[in-house]
């Protein structure tokens, strides 16, 4: 009777091993920490490639991610894109009859995702492949492995696809002006069809360019250089077929700064509705004005919305008027 109670132990041993073992592989939920880089401060460095857009690199600068032509990334961009690494999670694996078409689908439009510690060593090396067909996962395999998995982020009720395939400058910071008031020395602002309007700040003076007449105004200057510090551009627009000939109109405005180290920094503006047609637009119009288009002494072009360069639209008189 003893031996009996043994073996029926045993059997029953066998039994639950069985049964563990044999639901890891049916139950998603028991790996869904497979893809996971649970502290992304680990994280130095990544590379993206996708035979579709440019193949793009990120080194991680202090607080800042730059990109491989040294322009610094869009900290939102890289926030969506460090959320995936930390919080990526398996929400179930795709039936044994759709492997053949997802391992196919992978090698077309797979997304090469690599990720790396300040050593260099290999991190994670994801395979992202398409989205399911309610966009509500994303077909994503660990290079080296045959097993893809349907996965998810609890944070997004979508693909994550999206948040690798950007284009360059979609990638990029699109800060225009991100000085400190305590970095600028110097300010000129121009506006060819409006002279007596155009000024320029040197110290606690702001003077006209046309009748250099001078004032004084400590908080409206200090409130001024305030808004340089947080000048966004809406999109980059370096792929716009008319930007050549846009930049043979005359600006309504033309901006430079000088900064404490030499350095300037210039923006020229034209405003989107009727550019053809500039001559009808002055200081006074600017509200009826909702983008410009944005020329810039750094090689870039770029698209501004009204709402927030139109904080550095003053004139002269602004500052004159008691």
């Amino acid at each position: 009777m003893k031996r009996l109670l043994i073996l029926l132990g045993v059997a029953m041993l066998l039994g639950l091993v069985y049964f563990f073992t044999s639901t890891t592989k049916d139950k998603p939920a028991l790996v869904a920490d497979k893809f996971r880089i649970k502290d992304t401060k680990q994280i130095h460095r990544i590379e993206i490639a996708f035979d579709k857009f440019e193949n793009m690199t990120f080194n991680r600068s202090g607080d800042d991610w730059l990109l491989q032509r040294n322009h610094k990334a869009r900290a939102n961009a890289m926030q969506n894109l460090l959320e995936v690494f930390e919080l990526l999670q398996i929400k179930y694996i795709p039936q044994e009859a759709a492997r053949k078409n997802i391992e196919r689908d992978m090698k077309k439009i797979g997304i090469d995702a690599k990720a790396y510690d300040k050593n260099g060593d290999l991190l994670k090396h994801y395979i992202i492949g398409s989205s399911t067909a309610d966009e509500r996962g994303t077909l994503v395999k660990l290079a080296g492995e045959k097993q893809a998995y349907v996965t998810h982020l609890p944070t997004l009720e979508g693909s994550v696809r999206g948040r690798f395939i950007l284009r360059y400058d979609e990638w990029r910071d699109r800060s225009v002006f991100g000085e400190l008031k305590a970095e600028i020395e110097k300010v000129e602002v121009k506006y060819p069809r409006q002279q007596g309007e155009s000024f320029r700040i040197d110290g606690d003076e702001v003077i006209s360019l046309s009748t250099n007449q001078r004032v004084k105004s400590k908080a409206k200057i200090e409130h001024y250089l305030d808004g340089f510090s947080s000048v966004i551009a809406e999109a980059y627009e370096n792929s716009n077929t008319h930007q050549d000939s846009i930049r043979q109109l005359l600006p309504f405005c033309l901006i430079t700064i000088e900064l404490s180290d030499g350095e300037q920094r210039k923006l020229n503006l034209y405003p989107v509705e009727n550019y053809v047609e500039q001559s009808l637009v002055t200081l006074s119009d600017t509200p009826r004005i909702n983008r410009y288009f944005g020329d810039t002494s750094f090689g870039d072009f770029l698209l501004l919305q009204q709402r927030i360069v139109g904080r550095l639209l003053r004139g002269f008189s602004y500052f004159a008027e008691e």
